[in-house]
C-alpha cells in the first residue's frame, strides 16, 4: 500500500472540475429510499453530505449517517427554498432536486 498518494488510482473515476461539489464528494449513495428522522447509515450519510455542501446546517456531528431532528429541519428549510412540499423527508422526487448541479 502506498501511502501520500497525490493522484486516484488509475481505475478512479475522474471528478468533474465544472461539477459542484455536492455531486463530486458525496457519494455515499445512489439510490431513492424513502429516508427520514429515526433512519441511519449511507442514505442519511448522502443526505447530509449534500446539505452541507450546499451550505445547510445539519446539527449534530456533521455526517454521521443518523437522521436526526437536526437534519429534518434542514432538509424542511432546503424543500421550503426550493419549492417543494415541506416535510422533512426525502422521497424520489427530493432525492432528483439534492442532487442536481444547480
Amino acid at each position: 500500500m502506498v501511502y501520500g498518494r497525490l493522484t486516484p488510482p488509475p481505475d478512479s473515476p475522474t471528478p468533474d472540475p465544472g461539477q459542484p461539489p455536492w455531486v463530486t464528494d458525496c457519494a455515499y449513495y445512489a439510490g431513492k429510499a424513502r429516508t427520514a428522522i429515526g433512519d441511519t447509515g449511507r442514505r442519511v450519510r448522502q443526505v447530509q453530505c449534500i446539505l452541507l455542501k450546499r451550505g445547510y446546517e445539519i446539527g449534530g456531528t456533521g455526517v454521521d449517517g443518523v437522521f436526526g431532528e437536526g437534519l429534518e429541519a434542514a432538509m424542511m428549510q432546503f424543500q421550503t427554498d426550493k419549492g417543494i412540499a415541506v416535510n422533512g423527508i426525502v422521497k424520489r422526487p427530493t432525492w432528483a432536486i439534492l442532487r442536481a448541479p444547480e
